[in-house]
């Protein structure tokens, strides 16, 4: 049998091939995972390596899943809402509004423009802290139309979401030569019931606007009649009616009394709180007077 010869330089080669395959074969062949590599293993539910066992990483030490110390943070914006119920506010158009500045005071701060049909926003996975939002409504120049309103200053805890409502109301514009059209329909007892129908009896329906002044806008007689003074039959039920409404009135808020006459008696009145917004596009606000009403004797 012939004999192999080696010089010393073959021993080294072969000596450092045996070492390198056993390197790799321990590599792969390992049973115990390694907790800190960057490398999600077997047995391990997460491995982010130095970040491990740091806040809000969402891995423990041991490679297993950590609960987040965070919070969520919802941003709601409202414009002229409040004002008035029934009121559900007005529009960018109406307001002459383009974008928002929205700057959040908290752990994680925020400073950006939003555009201004944006009405909300959330924020997920923020820093648990004390949060405020404040908002500018700005106009195509980008000049604000607004002071700078703020929600309530509130705490988000872990785990919980927070509501920053930012509410613009009249006070807060710079502009203030805004008119609308004010919208309503009246009714008596029920969306169904005419003044035939009404108990007490009801010939015919007043209407009289004033504004927050108590001046009176639009004067009426004891004949049914439109804001803009033109005669009509009695009042139509809400239910099928037409609204009835006025252009062109400075916007705020105004009150309106109705008043049911039985020939020349008042059957009945009541008085309704209601908010002229700017523009076009506003609510229309169903007065209706329900049947045994008890304040429904007098109108201030």
């Amino acid at each position: 049998m012939k004999k192999l010869k080696f010089d010393r330089m073959d021993a080294w080669l072969i000596a450092t091939s045996v070492l390198v395959s056993g390197a790799i074969a321990l590599t792969h062949c390992t049973e115990h995972a390694v907790c800190g590599n960057n490398m999600q293993e077997d047995g391990e539910a997460c491995d982010k390596g130095m970040l491990n066992g740091v806040e809000n990483s969402g891995c423990s030490s041991t490679c297993e899943i950590a609960a987040l110390n965070v919070a969520t943070a919802q941003v709601y914006i409202t414009r002229l809402a409040n004002e008035v119920m029934g009121f559900s506010g007005s529009s960018c158009g109406d307001l002459g509004a383009v974008k928002q500045h929205v700057v959040i005071e908290g752990p994680k701060p925020l400073d950006e423009e939003w555009d201004c049909a944006m009405t909300s926003q959330t924020f997920a996975d923020i820093p648990p802290g004390d949060y405020k939002a404040t908002v500018t409504l700005l106009d195509a120049k980008g000049d604000p139309l607004t002071k700078a309103v703020s929600s309530k200053l509130l705490t988000a805890e872990k785990g919980k979401m927070i509501n920053l409502i930012v509410n613009f109301t009249m006070t807060d514009f710079l502009k203030t030569d805004y008119t609308g059209t004010l919208f309503f329909t009246p009714a008596w007892g029920a969306a169904m019931t005419t003044c035939v129908m009404a108990s007490p009896k009801v010939d015919t329906f007043g209407v009289v606007l004033k504004n927050a002044n108590g001046q009176q806008v639009a004067g009426m007689s004891t004949a049914m009649r439109k804001l803009d003074g033109t005669a009509s039959a009695c009042f139509i039920p809400a239910a099928n009616g037409t609204p009835e409404g006025v252009a062109g009135i400075p916007w705020g808020h105004y009150t309106i009394a109705l008043t049911g006459y039985a020939g020349t008696s008042v059957a009945y009145c009541k008085s309704f709180e209601v908010f002229n917004g700017p523009g076009t596009s506003n609510a229309t606000f169903p007065l209706l007077v329900p049947l045994y009403d008890a304040d429904a004797g007098a109108c201030p």
